[in-house]
């Protein structure tokens, strides 16, 4: 990580005022660095960064810091965002494998139930799913055996 936060801090105060050239260059930052430009462009903060130094070294930016710290801002809000949609689905695939475990348990097979229903039946609603769902939605025992 402070790889990163040093290459961010370096295109942001060294390479945007022109301290390593006039110019900018994905192959520069390579022979700087010792990361390929895959590596840098996995980070957003990086792209960000070498993005705003290019723009500003063209002369293309005027007071756009404020924007810049913006954005940055915006990646941070996004990748807690993205965090939070991982636990969640991991949370879910947990569910699922309790509810599989307690259908198999009952002596069904799953591929009764995980298939489209007809076009012609209705939704069920949210409180009718979670009252049949709570018949299987329990802790699976330790030893995986009843």
């Amino acid at each position: 990580m402070s790889d990163i936060s040093s290459i961010i801090r370096d295109l942001n105060n060294k390479w945007a005022k022109g301290d390593y050239g006039e110019s900018i260059t994905w192959r520069k930052l390579e022979a700087q660095y010792f990361f390929t430009r895959q590596a840098l462009q996995a980070h957003p903060e990086i792209k960000a960064a070498y993005l705003y130094a290019k723009a500003k070294l063209a002369g293309g930016l005027q007071g756009s810091r404020e924007r810049y710290e913006e954005l940055l801002i915006e990646v941070n809000i996004l990748r807690h965002e993205v965090e939070s949609y991982k636990r969640q689905e991991a949370g879910w695939m947990i569910r699922w494998q309790r509810i599989a475990y307690h259908i198999r348990l009952d002596g069904q097979n799953m591929s009764l139930f995980d298939k489209p229903k007809p076009r012609s039946t209705k939704d069920v609603s949210k409180s009718s799913v979670d009252r049949i769902l709570a018949r299987f939605d329990k802790p699976v025992p330790p030893s995986g055996r009843v």
